[in-house]
């Protein structure tokens, strides 16, 4: 790779520019001693410091091209801003690619998120931590829960808004690029129980928790919820407590 041997070169240099200033400073440093002694003249030592002297701009010169290629070897390197597989290649590698060109799709190995295109009217009445069912078939019979984590403020072609959602309980990890039939939840605009995080027993899985709840006869239960999202310090409880 060629950003890897320009790097190579400029860790050379400076390592000799470092041996010769070295040995320059010595060499000054010897004829100063001569000097008191009366062994040579004054020009031999200042031709020592001049020589010193260049020795460490060179020095400086080195360590800034080290710096240069340095960054010209991370900017050769994509890093991905989380962890995950590589699912999609749109560039072939050592080809000459325009600014702002995409060149990998990368699926997390995190939580799963739905886009939804949400009709402007339904969007002003939802907020984060609503609930949703998506499906691939019309009786949503085997789908999954979402909980909302947001909506974008633009309205595209003045008609819809994105909003994106967090699959919470899916039998099994999806594959990405499938389309869904998302249908809000009838009970979607009420505020949804939230909890302090603080009050919560984190489980296995990251949606998943258990809270003490108060019972008739003032005793208490240990029960498994489902998580929403977390929000200013509470977690909205997405199932687990009905009933």
């Amino acid at each position: 790779q060629p950003a890897q041997l320009r790097l190579q070169e400029a860790q050379a240099s400076l390592r000799l520019a470092r041996a010769q200033a070295v040995e320059r400073e010595l060499n000054y440093q010897r004829q100063k001693r001569l000097l008191a002694a009366g062994s040579v003249a004054q020009s031999v030592v200042e031709s020592a410091l001049a020589s010193s002297e260049q020795a460490k701009a060179e020095q400086v010169r080195a360590q800034a091209e080290q710096a240069l290629a340095h960054r010209e070897l991370d900017r050769t390197r994509l890093i991905a801003p989380f962890a995950g597989r590589v699912v999609a290649r749109h560039a072939q590698p050592r080809t000459v690619l325009p600014a702002g060109q995409v060149v990998l799709d990368i699926e997390s190995a995190a939580g799963q998120e739905v886009v939804a295109a949400v009709p402007l009217a339904l969007a002003e009445t939802l907020k984060p931590g609503d609930l949703a069912r998506a499906s691939s078939t019309t009786d949503g019979t085997s789908g999954f829960d979402l909980a909302l984590e947001g909506i974008s403020p633009r309205a595209d072609d003045g008609l819809v808004r994105t909003a994106v959602f967090r699959v919470l309980r899916p039998a099994s990890r999806l594959p990405s690029g499938i389309t869904l039939l998302v249908q809000m939840h009838p009970d979607a605009g009420t505020q949804p129980l939230s909890v302090p995080v603080q009050a919560l027993w984190m489980g296995t899985g990251s949606n998943s928790a258990e809270v003490f709840v108060y019972q008739p006869g003032g005793t208490v239960a240990l029960r498994s919820v489902s998580l929403g999202t977390v929000k200013d310090g509470r977690a909205l409880i997405a199932s687990g407590l009905a009933g």
